[in-house]
């Protein structure tokens, strides 16, 4: 059922559980997970010109995807990771249909009941908006 199963990282704290829980249903379903971090872009900021900075960028998240994946080096689970550079819903969105990721693992914010509003805006929360397959968000 879940054969390609993409897991969206920010480099926060959060990602551990998630990504633990995607290597879980991978293990159970026979399936592969991809680690995706998005770089973002900035708007009118020539990429060309800033480029040293986004190399800079860039090896920081490698080095965090490194550790965040380490516990599964050993593990019989395929388990890669992507880098791409962009506004992150777009890119995750497009990254699971151009790879037939089955499903999308990611974290998402508790958000307080009081000021529900104030999630709506969240990458998580577009994701499982503008996604062609099903979303699980891990609290």
């Amino acid at each position: 059922m879940y054969r390609h199963i993409l897991v969206p990282v920010d480099l926060s704290d959060r990602n551990h559980p998630t990504l633990e829980t995607a290597v879980d249903l991978a293990r159970i379903h026979d399936g592969k997970v991809t680690v995706l971090h998005v770089i973002e872009t900035i708007q009118h900021m020539d990429f060309d010109e800033s480029r040293e900075f986004f190399a800079l960028l860039e090896e920081k998240a490698k080095k965090k995807i490194r550790e965040l994946m380490a516990p599964w080096d050993d593990d019989e689970i395929s388990i890669k990771a992507e880098l791409r550079y962009g506004k992150p819903v777009k890119e995750i969105v497009m990254f699971s249909v151009t790879n037939r990721c089955d499903l999308i693992v990611l974290s998402s914010h508790r958000v307080d009941v009081q000021e529900m509003s104030r999630g709506l805006g969240t990458v998580s929360h577009q994701v499982a908006y503008f996604a062609q397959t099903p979303v699980l968000l891990v609290k």
